[in-house]
């Protein structure tokens, strides 16, 4: 029997940011058991959880890093703090051509080559690294996003590579980091 996995692929801030959203994070599980969140690190979802065979998991890096080696390194701006509704509570990315290029054009390739569906929300694109989300309660929400507003996070960072995220026993795991550009020798 074929042994599925699950993966997305995703942007993620370099530690100290990680650190400091994480710590956001921490607080918002002490204060209203928010935890949900802390099942993976911060991170900016390019392309939306999909099943793929362990067993072609190398097939699957070498495909994407083949794919990568024609984009260059960007950088990418926190600013602010922003929510979906009463589901989800985050900061938001400022959408740059060079992300925009990189989500569509990844979105398309895992689709044609890779054979993976294009979610909706592969298709409906805004950057964020969510703080809260699944077990964010409405009734709790106005107060969340109180605690979360008092602590801004406003950074810049590059982007050097992606990163191939999988699930396990609960949590999203780096399964891999696949580099923009051509890779050092």
């Amino acid at each position: 029997m074929k042994q599925m996995g699950k993966y997305y692929l995703a942007l993620l801030p370099p530690d100290p940011i990680e650190q400091e959203i994480r710590a956001i994070k921490e607080l918002l599980k002490t204060k209203f058991n928010v935890k949900y969140a802390l099942n993976s690190p911060s991170h900016v979802t390019l392309k939306m959880p999909f099943s793929y065979q362990e067993s072609k998991e190398e097939f699957l890096v070498k495909q994407l890093t083949s794919f990568l080696h024609t984009y260059t390194p960007f950088s990418l701006k926190i600013s602010g703090l922003g929510h979906f509704g009463k589901r989800v509570i985050f900061h938001p990315i400022l959408l740059s051509e060079p992300l925009s290029a990189l989500q569509a054009a990844l979105g398309a390739y895992c689709k044609k080559s890779l054979h993976l569906p294009l979610e909706l929300s592969d298709q409906n694109f805004q950057a964020h690294l969510t703080l809260a989300y699944k077990d964010l309660k409405k009734d709790t929400f106005l107060e969340v996003l109180a605690l979360a507003n008092a602590y801004p996070v406003e950074a810049e960072f590059d982007v050097e590579q992606l990163s191939l995220m999988k699930r396990t026993k609960g949590r999203w795991n780096i399964q891999a980091h696949l580099p923009l550009g051509n890779p050092p020798a």
